[in-house]
């Protein structure tokens, strides 16, 4: 019995972070050749891949960005994060209205609450649904990269730049639907053009307990089947 308890453990300590995904270009291809779903208006210059870098340019029509989701169930009052490096060479922003930018790291959690950053060539600002406004910080994000990171944790999103807080922001209502263990990056709007040049982009949360009940049990019955045989 102990050395189940021991296993489960040790099951659940190893998957802390299991809903872990990353987009590398650093391999040489683009998102969609890693796992990601590519949506595209049809009528831009295509992204390319080229010494580790994304290039990708909206075009005048707008909207293009790569998506997916997490494989396991998560909770953003539990801990997530969309982090990458970029470097913008253009990203309109739209501050009245609907408060919206070229170029977008997004997320959702299993209750299709989001949690998102617009990167502007004049700042950033975060979001947490379809309509809320949060303070817009004036930056430079166009003469190198920076890493852009969106953490998730108790009822607060925090922004990231460089590892340095810069803004943050209460979570939002649940959404439900397609927002559910979302995550996106790219041009996200057709309201809103980009060029931008992406490294790294990577996506951690901590399963929900019951994903983490439901693994954790099943990687302990894998490892009594290792033993039998």
């Amino acid at each position: 019995m102990k050395v189940a308890v021991l296993g489960l453990l040790l099951a659940f300590s190893s998957m802390s972070f299991a809903g872990t995904i990353v987009y590398d270009p650093n391999l040489g291809s683009l998102p969609q050749a890693q796992g990601w779903t590519f949506f595209d208006n049809g009528f831009n210059p295509p992204p390319s891949v080229s010494g580790g870098i994304l290039s990708h340019d909206s075009g005048a029509s707008g909207a293009r960005w790569w998506e997916t989701h997490a494989a396991s169930a998560t909770d953003f009052n539990l801990g997530a994060s969309i982090s990458a490096d970029v470097k913008v060479i253009s990203s309109a922003y739209q501050p009245a209205g609907l408060q919206r930018a070229g170029y977008y790291l997004a997320m959702g959690d299993s209750a299709g609450r989001l949690a998102y950053v617009g990167i502007t060539d004049t700042g950033v600002f975060l979001l947490n649904d379809l309509t809320s406004i949060n303070s817009f910080v004036t930056m430079d994000t166009t003469s190198a990269f920076h890493n852009y990171s969106v953490r998730a944790n108790g009822n607060v999103i925090r922004l990231f730049v460089d590892n340095s807080i810069v803004t943050s922001l209460g979570l939002g209502t649940a959404n439900g639907g397609s927002y559910m263990n979302y995550v996106w990056f790219g041009a996200g709007t057709s309201l809103m053009r980009s060029n931008t040049l992406t490294k790294t982009v990577t996506f951690d949360a901590v399963p929900e307990p019951s994903t983490i009940i439901v693994l954790s049990i099943g990687a302990l019955v894998a490892s009594r089947r290792k033993k039998r045989v």
